[in-house]
C-alpha cells in the first residue's frame, strides 16, 4: 500500500485506488491511528503504531495493519512502514 495524502494505492491481488475518509489519531498522541480509506466497492483500514521490531535508520519504527477485503474474504495484511 502506497499512501500519498488523501488517497492510497492499494495492491493486494489486484490494485484498488482508495480515498482517505477518516484519520483517526489516539487521544493522546499521534500514534497509534487508524485510517479509514474507501471507494466504491472496496474499503480498508490501516492502523499505524510504533514497533520496535520495525528499524529503517531515521525514517522511525511505525508498524502497519491493514484489514480489507477481496470478494467474500476478510483479509488482515501486516508489515513495516518506510
Amino acid at each position: 500500500m502506497e499512501i500519498t495524502g488523501d488517497a492510497a494505492e492499494f495492491t493486494f491481488r489486484r490494485t484498488s485506488d482508495l480515498n482517505l475518509m477518516l484519520d483517526t489519531p489516539a487521544p493522546t498522541s499521534d500514534c497509534p491511528r487508524a485510517l479509514t480509506f474507501i471507494r466504491r466497492g472496496d474499503s480498508a483500514i490501516v492502523i499505524l503504531e510504533a514497533a520496535d521490531t520495525c528499524r529503517y535508520g531515521d525514517t522511525g519504527q511505525i508498524s502497519a495493519q491493514v484489514l480489507t477485503q477481496r470478494g467474500e474474504t476478510p483479509t488482515l495484511l501486516t508489515g513495516c512502514c518506510l
